[in-house]
């Protein structure tokens, strides 16, 4: 009985939780959250940096003269030459400079090896094919 007057009092109950306040921000200030742990942003999302946005719309599918539009503004090398009439695939090649781990193009990257730096981002079209659809993406990065 005397218990539950004890610890059955709002008093008690106040004073619990800004105990438990206290103790939060405690832990909070003796582990700051560093970069690397905080999420990364979404595709679409505009807290995605400018090249990691633009690579958002990379897929599989996508014509050519869409994933050109978004990557107009990296430099890239030479198309290799290819046959249109027996189909065989067009590679173009970019090199970008990533900051943030890009899910849909890592492969078997994960987000803890990825390393921010120059990356080398192939692409593989469908030359035979109408509006010439990416077929494939390769992304390594430079060393």
């Amino acid at each position: 009985m005397l218990f539950a007057k004890l610890f059955g009092s709002p008093v008690w109950v106040f004073g619990g939780a800004i105990v438990a306040f206290g103790g939060w921000l405690a832990v909070d200030a003796a582990h700051p959250a560093d970069a690397s742990r905080a999420p990364e942003p979404r595709c679409g999302t505009p807290a995605a940096p400018p090249v990691e946005h633009r690579l958002c719309g990379v897929h599989p599918g996508v014509p050519r003269e869409h994933i050109e539009r978004l990557l107009a503004e990296f430099p890239y090398g030479e198309p290799e030459p290819s046959d249109l009439s027996a189909g065989t695939p067009e590679r173009l090649q970019y090199r970008i400079e990533l900051t943030r781990f890009v899910p849909h193009l890592m492969g078997r990257t994960t987000p803890h090896t990825f390393r921010p730096g120059p990356h080398l981002l192939t692409l593989v079209f469908d030359a035979g094919a109408p509006g010439q659809p990416l077929r494939r993406i390769e992304l390594t990065p430079e060393r």
